[in-house]
């Protein structure tokens, strides 16, 4: 399977007050992936796409923002699959 990022960012018309990455570090994308109910790796998204081998089974992905310094940004978005 191949995941595609692509970013969208807000454009803001204000000054920034507080700069959460300032304090925390830059921030990446993670994707947990769960095979079958079971957790099965975490990978750091450095690419634009990437590919991850599928077996047979039933995959749940969790793709989500993470400071440098380990706290979470936002919401985790989810999807699963079955791959036959």
């Amino acid at each position: 399977i191949n995941i595609i990022f692509n970013e969208t960012k807000e454009k803001t018309y204000y000054n920034i007050i507080f700069d959460y990455e300032k304090i925390l570090g830059g921030k990446s994308i993670y994707v947990d992936i769960y095979k079958n109910g079971i957790y099965y790796q975490t990978l750091l998204a450095n690419e634009k796409i990437i590919t991850i081998p599928l077996e047979n089974g039933y995959y749940e992905f969790n793709i989500y923002y993470k400071y440098n310094l380990g706290m979470l940004d936002g919401v985790k978005s989810s999807f699963s699959i079955i791959y036959n």
